[in-house]
């Protein structure tokens, strides 16, 4: 089982259903037997571990797009997962992230550190190292 199992269970179930209901014209076959493979893919898409799926990644984003073609709704759907599939959607390298608590932490006693050597050196005096460690320590 993966992370997207649930999304991959219900577009193949949904995709099966609507591929089965084109196929009872002729013309419909055109779109009901992509339909149907497409679906069948998803499902077994959902039984595959998270490193199977990234493996699968384009075998995944091809078959979205296929059912986007076929049929619109559970073809974006499709695409939720796909574009998803190892993290790096969400985690664009474009979003800023912002910095966790230890980090602010850490950057604070890195500076207050810099500071106590810079008293110990006899650089800034007892009172500059008080007033520069309380503007640090109650910066955000």
């Amino acid at each position: 089982m993966n992370k997207n199992s649930s999304w991959f269970r219900i577009i193949g179930i949904f995709g099966l259903i609507f591929g089965i209901v084109n196929c009872f014209t002729i013309i419909g076959l055109i779109v009901g037997i992509p339909t149907i493979i497409g679906s069948i893919k998803f499902n077994k898409m959902a039984n595959m571990t998270e490193n199977e799926i990234i493996a699968n990644k384009s075998s995944v984003i091809t078959w979205s797009v296929v059912l986007c073609i076929c049929c619109f709704p559970f073809g974006m759907l499709a695409l939720i997962p796909a574009l998803n599939i190892d993290g790096k959607w969400r985690d664009s390298p474009y979003e800023p992230q912002a910095p966790t608590f230890e980090e602010i932490e850490n950057e604070k006693l890195e500076k207050i550190s810099n500071l106590k050597k810079l008293k110990d050196e006899g650089l800034i005096s007892e009172e500059e190292f008080a007033k520069a460690k309380a503007k640090i320590i109650t910066a955000n």
